[in-house]
Parts: C-alpha cells; structure tokens; sequence
C-alpha cells in the first residue's frame, strides 16, 4: 500500500452571524495587513488608526494560526 499526501486540508468551521470566511494566499493576505498597517500612519484620527491596526494584528495573528503549507500532514491516505 502507498501513502498519498493531500495537498489541501478540509477543515468546519462555525461562524456567527454577521461573521464571514475569507480563503486566499498567504500573500494575498500579507499585502493585506501590511496596507491596513501604512493606512494606519497616514491616519489623523486616533480612533481609526487603532482600527487600521487592530484589523492589520488581527489578519497577522491568523495567518500564523491557521497556515497550512500542504507538506506536514498528520493523516495519510492510505491506498
């Protein structure tokens, strides 16, 4: 019997109302929270800024706990 890798991951996920799922490339993501981070610096308002930065750390803080490279896998398929 051979093992085959899957390269993507299926995954449940339970969302609220008023919440959505967004999937895309890590640097897609990146780019991102890397524009809501410089919008945050040209903001006046203090308020908004900490917006554009709450929204900029959230992105960051779940690109690095949900990241998936499709070469570490703890379950094989097994043909």
């Amino acid at each position: 019997m051979s093992k085959k890798t899957n390269p993507k991951k299926k995954i449940n996920v339970k969302i609220n109302s008023g919440e959505a799922i967004f999937v895309a490339p890590v640097e897609v993501l990146q780019h991102i929270a890397e524009t809501y981070y410089y919008m945050s610096m040209s903001c006046e308002d203090a308020q908004e800024k900490e917006s554009w930065l709450n929204v900029s750390s959230d992105i960051q803080d779940w690109i690095s706990k949900t990241y998936f490279d499709g070469t570490v896998s703890g379950e094989d398929d097994e043909w």
